[in-house]
């Protein structure tokens, strides 16, 4: 007999929260903070939902449950209401015989929607003015590349880098340094192009200051991570207002070009500010963007804790039968729960799957989006003797994709596979499509095998997944029965956990290995070119080859064969949030949209700033961020701890501990020495 769970205690609360997404976990973060007594439930097993990390096993069990290609499934659980992970279309394909070639399942962190964070960005001072940091750690991502034909190029990240890329031209080279000398000028409003960052294209603008089409797609695609093709339209006689981005056409897909807004000038010059912010902020030729380790999942946890330290309380495993609107005045009064106890609530933010059957009923002005996505397991990393890699693939350069498609290559160096297998991360959104040819759109498989191939990935082993006897065992438990059928996969996940029971009773430790810079040992190049340096890189490769013309080298060093990918899961995920709030909607509930197509977490700080402005319009500033004048970790801060440290490793006796002997005993880590900016954590962070 099932114990019945026991009430909530007090039934009554400023705020419920009904997901633990990265959004609602902001929220209901901002709102402890402030003061207000909020409760957070979740009728899953674990912390968050679409932006969730998951273990190999639990990540194909997912998969499994979205095998259709029209609707998101939910996900398994034992409660009613249990919230969904707004995923269809799901496939696998992986090579026969897999055996135990992945690796242990509980060594893989699978993100359902990798990101990137800025270093100097939003959610980077959120961390820090929460105290959110000191639950998580990061890895500089190592390098950015920008697919130009089929080569990978560099995105120079530094002015050094600018100088020794090769793929540029001198007069390149200038045009390019000027026009960000400008953009640094104009943040502080001086300069030439003062008063010019405004409605215009920005494409216009790169045109008029002698930016030619190479630099244009590199400033667009891969520095400002805008994912739409634009063209260099000019602005009627009548003014600037009128100009329109257009999309090439898909050929025969069946997918519409969307009707995107022109990216202005104006908001060019913001994305840039945080851009070159964020570079060199941790080390001085680091690049822009940090990576979390043990996947993007921990971010809404570390939220979560910070609510917890607040006062707030958090259920999981919470069965939700869904909120309670006043007849009357159509706000929410209270949420059901499925033990038919009632939480009253004087403001409600949930997330779009506890609000989806309301939005029919309030009808707000709705915006539903979908991105194609991929996760592949390889056997080699992608861009040797990088662990963290950005990828872009520019607009047009994959069939059958309308919008740029981006990758994210990550190793076991940020826990995110076993150390002798590397993950890659492909997605783009996915275009609209006509109601009368839904049949006919493209699936993630279609859309996005091509860009693996184009990346030179060998996948002409990956077949469609065996068709199981029974569901693939999900996180919640189930097995499959003895002397039933079972796929490579399936016998790899039964031996992974025998070895992992074997492990245990020796007292070893489970799926214990070399770390992923032992896998890279053999590799020609060292971990000098972090951040870009590919002149670094590549230098082994560069003196054996002749001596390359100026624009015309070769980005990475060639491969006798690309990495194989030995699976590759594909599925698309769904998103529905609100563009404006109708009179009819109730004025003290918000939806906290999922996750979108971007590569960066910047929606996502807007979007919880905007649902807790609309339930907390008073609360001025928001409560996650820095006060002002008390800046937690300012831009020397770095700087002058190392200053600190070398004055004090000074003043040591020479002999048995001294400076010197500090230099001889370091080693590196990861494969980067102490004081490299490769895989530094974000200072201030630790692990739990």
């Amino acid at each position: 007999m099932i114990a019945k769970p026991e009430p909530i205690e007090p039934s009554e609360f400023d705020l419920v929260v009904l997901g633990t997404e990265l959004v609602e976990s902001l929220v209901a973060a901002a709102a402890a903070k402030a003061g207000k007594s909020v409760l957070q439930l979740d009728a899953a097993g674990t912390y968050g939902g679409n932006w969730t990390s998951l273990s190999l096993q639990d990540f194909l069990a997912t998969l499994g449950a979205a095998k259709s290609a029209d609707e998101p499934a939910a996900a398994t659980g034992p409660f009613r209401g249990c919230s969904t992970v707004a995923i269809s279309g799901a496939a696998v394909l992986e090579c026969p015989g897999l055996g135990d070639s992945l690796g242990p399942s509980s060594q893989y962190n699978i993100d359902l929607s990798p990101k990137v964070l800025y270093g100097a960005g939003p959610l980077i001072d959120l961390l820090l003015g929460s105290g959110a940091h000191n639950y998580t750690e990061f890895k500089l991502v190592q390098g950015s590349y920008l697919l130009e034909g089929q080569v990978l190029r560099p995105v120079p990240a530094t002015r050094s880098e600018v100088f020794k890329d090769r793929s540029l031209s001198l007069a390149q080279k200038r045009a390019l340094m000027k026009f960000l000398k400008a953009c640094s000028e104009a943040l502080a409003e001086q300069g030439p192009l003062q008063g010019c960052f405004d409605e215009r294209p920005f494409a216009l603008l790169m045109r008029e200051q002698g930016l030619d089409m190479q630099l244009q797609a590199l400033l667009l695609h891969a520095v400002l991570m805008q994912d739409q093709a634009q063209r260099d339209v000019a602005p009627p006689a009548s003014g600037l207002e009128a100009p329109q981005e257009t999309v090439p056409p898909d050929g025969d897909s069946g997918e519409q070009p969307p009707s995107a807004a022109v990216f202005s000038a104006a908001a060019a010059l913001k994305l840039m500010g945080i851009h070159l912010g964020s570079v060199g902020r941790y080390g001085q030729d680091a690049g822009p963007f940090l990576t979390p380790m043990y996947g993007c999942g921990e971010l809404p946890q570390a939220f979560c804790r910070v609510a917890a330290v607040a006062g707030a309380i958090q259920v999981l495993r919470c069965p939700i039968e869904g909120p309670i609107f006043d007849e009357h005045t159509f706000s929410c009064v209270g949420v059901e729960l499925g033990t038919g106890q009632v939480i009253r609530c004087q403001h409600l933010a949930a997330s779009q799957d506890y609000l989806q059957e309301w939005l029919s009923t309030f009808h707000p002005d709705i915006e539903q989006s979908a991105v194609h996505r991929c996760s592949a397991v390889l056997d080699s990393p992608l861009v040797p003797c990088e662990q963290q890699s950005l990828l872009v693939l520019p607009p047009g350069a994959v069939r059958g994709a309308v919008h740029a498609v981006r990758g994210l290559a990550l190793s076991s160096s940020t826990k995110a596979s076993p150390s002798d297998r590397y993950l890659l991360h492909l997605w783009t959104p996915a275009a609209a499509v006509p109601a009368d040819r839904q049949a006919a759109a493209p699936s993630a498989v279609d859309v996005l095998r091509p860009a693996l191939e184009l990346l030179g990935l060998d996948v002409s082993g990956l077949q469609p997944q065996q068709a199981q006897q029974q569901e693939t065992p999900a996180a919640s438990g189930g097995t499959v029965a003895d002397g039933e059928a079972r796929t490579p996969l399936q016998e790899q996940q039964q031996q992974a956990a025998a070895e992992e029971e074997a492990a245990k009773s020796d007292g070893s430790p489970a799926g214990a290995g070399a770390d992923s810079s032992d896998a890279l040992a053999a590799c020609p190049a060292t971990h000098a070119g972090i951040a870009g340096d590919t002149s670094e890189l590549t230098r082994a490769e560069q003196a054996a080859a002749p001596p390359a013309s100026e624009g015309a080298s070769p980005a990475v060093p060639e491969r006798q064969a690309g990495p194989k990918a030995v699976m590759a899961a594909f599925y698309m995920q769904h998103r529905t949030a609100i563009r404006r709030y109708t009179d009819a909607w109730p004025h003290n509930t918000v939806l906290c949209p999922g996750p979108d197509h971007t590569a960066t977490f910047l929606s996502a700080v807007e979007d919880a700033k905007a649902c807790f402005t609309r339930l907390y319009p008073e609360v001025q500033p928001f409560p996650l961020e820095q006060p002002p004048g008390k800046a937690l970790l300012d831009d020397d801060s770095d700087e002058e701890a190392v200053g600190v440290l070398e004055a004090v490793l000074g003043r040591l006796p020479t002999g048995g501990g001294g400076s010197g002997s500090v230099k001889e005993e370091q080693q590196p880590v990861d494969g980067i020495m102490p004081g490299q900016q490769g895989g530094e954590a974000l200072p201030g962070s630790r692990q739990l």
